[in-house]
């Protein structure tokens, strides 16, 4: 999951950043969610994303459809019948700072990788508690 900053979009961002060829490039297993924020504004509000249960959600959406569109295009045997969620990163760009530390806050899912780019405005707190609540785990 990657949260864009400000006066940007999701697509814009995927070009900017190049954050599709980076995900190819790093050879994983993976997919790529960059949920539209606030578009092309000075805004950091995160929506709905700020409810509880609404990151894991969206989650489930992303693998339920590409599932689904990945079982059209490559055939059932590619596809579990009943995909899973993996391993969730989330990284979050400049005024994306808001979203990145409700995904962390909300609980619902383990994350066990983030990053921040130019992104560390508000909340520190919550990353404080991500960072010793893995280190207990680890």
């Amino acid at each position: 999951m990657h949260y864009h900053g400000h006066n940007s979009g999701a697509e814009r961002a995927i070009s900017a950043h190049a954050l599709r060829e980076q995900l190819v490039d790093s050879r994983q297993n993976a997919i790529l969610i960059v949920p539209q924020l606030a578009f092309m504004a000075a805004d950091s509000s995160c929506g709905q994303i700020a409810l509880p249960g609404v990151f894991k959600r969206m989650l489930g959406g992303a693998v339920s459809i590409a599932a689904r569109f990945g079982q059209k295009i490559l055939g059932d045997s590619r596809f579990p019948e009943r995909p899973r969620l993996g391993r969730v990163c989330v990284s979050h760009h400049s005024g994306g700072y808001r979203a990145a530390p409700c995904s962390l806050r909300d609980g619902a899912v383990d994350v066990p990788e983030t990053y921040l780019f130019d992104a560390l405005y508000a909340e520190s707190e919550v990353f404080l508690e991500w960072c010793w609540h893995g280190a207990e785990i680890r």
